[in-house]
């Protein structure tokens, strides 16, 4: 009996020993709790929108080419370059990420559904290029065709993107601008072809928009010269009237007389010249002055004896030839008392 009492205290003390004391804190010995954090954790970390995800799929990290940079829409994040390999071919990748490592922005691809192989970056830069006061990214990318005797040889592609307040953009044109070019080898070069771009596009936009202003800046005017007459009238409005202008009257003219200019077409509906009343100035120089005051607003210029329409109309002009236009001045007076003004287009008609 006394050994059968012994044997149940020894099966109890061990099965007592066995349990784990619920005081003592978990220090990571519960296999079924490690497993547990660490499923979770995994999970967590190769979410498709996480850096490690991305790296565990083949994307190649290019860490020389990947910097911390402060962006107006996005804070404090990582630019990471970097390539995914699409046997036979190596792919250009970018990423915006966190502190977390979180993927935030994913970039579109720098070429689109073209077979050439990445060979490398050879520069990239954070520049506000259109000055709209956010840093923009610049890209310089190098290819290789595979294909002929050049096949070998790494070529330049540049890309831009345009930060946004939510993301970044891209126009096609202008990177197709820059590459057929060849304004993609340095970031400076890409810089001045956007800035030139920028402003063509600004000048074009600005054409298109109708006048609302009765005076005519001098930008507004000789823009003018670069448009077609329907665009021309368009833009002007049709507050206009049909007269007799010109030497006798030859020709039909335009006459806005709130802008106080008065158009001549020729046959191509490409502007011949415009003459100009008091009203309108360039740089400084309008109808009405003396050849003496228009040389010190222009410079000095000879002054011509001509005629107009008839050799017994004797005339003197004085003009300033510029790149698309000629500004003529003439009066019949040889000091040039009462001048008129007359800009001709240098592509278009002559008077």
């Amino acid at each position: 009996m006394r050994n059968l009492l012994a044997v149940v205290i020894l099966i109890i003390m061990l099965i007592t020993g066995c349990s784990s004391n619920p005081e003592e804190p978990d220090n990571g010995k519960n296999s079924n709790t490690q497993n547990h954090n660490k499923n979770f954790s995994v999970t967590k970390k190769e979410s498709d929108n996480n850096l490690s995800f991305i790296i565990k799929s083949g994307f190649e990290v290019d860490d020389k080419q990947s910097f911390w940079i402060n962006l107006e829409s996005y804070g404090q994040v990582k630019f990471v370059s970097g390539w995914n390999f699409n046997d036979p071919i190596r792919i250009l990748k970018f990423y915006l990420i966190d502190k977390e490592e979180n993927i935030i922005y994913r970039f579109s691809d720098l070429l689109d559904q073209t077979p050439w192989d990445f060979y490398g970056i050879r520069a990239i830069s954070f520049k506000d290029a259109n000055a709209d006061g956010l840093k923009d990214i610049i890209i310089i990318a190098e290819y290789l065709t595979g294909a002929g005797p050049t096949g070998a040889t790494p070529f330049p592609v540049a890309g831009i993107y345009f930060q946004n307040k939510k993301d970044f953009a891209r126009v096609p044109e202008l990177e197709e601008e820059i590459n057929n070019s060849g304004k993609n080898e340095s970031i400076e070069l890409i810089l001045d072809f956007i800035k030139s771009y920028n402003a063509k596009e600004n000048q074009k936009n600005n054409l298109n928009k109708p006048l609302n202003s009765p005076d005519l800046t001098q930008q507004e005017l000789l823009g003018l010269l670069n448009l077609k007459k329907e665009a021309i009238l368009s833009k002007l409005g049709d507050q206009y009237s049909v007269i007799p202008t010109g030497a006798e009257g030859s020709y039909d003219g335009y006459y806005y007389k709130n802008h106080g200019i008065t158009i001549v077409f020729e046959n191509t509906d490409e502007i011949a010249f415009i003459e100009c009343d008091k009203k309108v100035v360039i740089s400084g120089a309008h109808a009405g002055m003396k050849f003496s005051q228009i040389k010190e607003k222009l410079g000095e210029a000879p002054v011509v004896e001509s005629w107009y329409g008839t050799p017994e109309n004797k005339v003197y002009e004085i003009k300033y030839k510029r790149e698309n236009y000629t500004l003529n001045f003439f009066s019949f007076s040889s000091d040039g008392n009462k001048s008129e003004l007359t800009i001709v287009n240098n592509y278009g008609g002559n008077r």
